[in-house]
């Protein structure tokens, strides 16, 4: 069973450091789980975007990132 994060637990080390504070990185399964809740991306599309890039954790920003541009890119 996937452990599910709270999107407090998830916001709380991005919202409270500040610019010399690293931001806290995630597993890509832990991100893909709550993308829906996160970024409004359901879990198939954030999973297929962190697997693409081969990212197995970064951050929720780096996260956001990926998925938006994965998501939106053109198909030919």
């Amino acid at each position: 069973k996937k452990e599910q994060i709270t999107r407090r637990q998830f916001l709380k080390g991005a919202l409270a450091g500040t610019a010399d504070v690293e931001e806290p990185v995630y597993d890509a399964a832990e991100i893909a789980a709550n993308a829906q809740h996160l970024f409004g991306y359901n879990a198939d599309i954030a999973t297929a975007a962190l697997d693409f890039n081969h990212v197995t954790r970064c951050s929720l920003e780096k996260a956001k990132e990926l998925i938006k541009d994965f998501a939106e890119r053109k198909v030919d």
